[in-house]
């Protein structure tokens, strides 16, 4: 799949997701209408398929950038609105699934979170399941597939 099919699925899914914990529907020009994450991520996670030397840095900082002030401090806001349970609608439901993805790239690039504490420790509960264990890009393939 070519990276903008990649984002155009992020978008999507993340669109689904972002909705999924909410029972009226996203205004338009909002931050769910535009599903966030498919601006920044790709161009931190598409960088990890070429080799170091080959790796846009400008657009990697560019897609952190975005991350620091735009998406992450609404998952921050989304979290503090969250019910008890310490995920997206408080119990783990189909709304964080998507963000697993962003749990990948972020453990992969190595992110501070520091002024995202509720995103960080929401991350590190998501990293914990054993549906992400099983993707985790620390997971050998061999031992994944085994566990199916």
């Amino acid at each position: 799949m070519s990276p903008r099919g990649m984002s155009v699925c992020a978008a999507v899914l993340l669109a689904t997701a972002s909705i999924s914990c909410s029972t009226r529907q996203p205004k338009p020009g909002t931050v769910l209408d535009e599903a966030m994450l498919a601006g920044s991520v790709p161009l931190i996670w598409m960088a990890y398929w070429s080799e170091p030397a080959k790796r846009d840095a400008d657009a990697m900082e560019k897609g952190r950038e975005i991350l620091r002030t735009r998406d992450l401090p609404y998952l921050e806001r989304v979290l503090g609105k969250a019910g008890a349970g310490g995920y997206a609608c408080g119990e783990f439901s189909l709304a964080d699934v998507p963000l697993m993805a962003l749990a990948m790239v972020l453990e992969v690039d190595a992110m501070k979170l520091d002024a995202t504490p509720k995103v960080d420790a929401y991350l590190k509960r998501l990293r914990e399941r054993p549906s992400y264990r099983a993707i985790t890009p620390r997971t050998k393939v061999a031992d994944a597939s085994s566990r199916a």
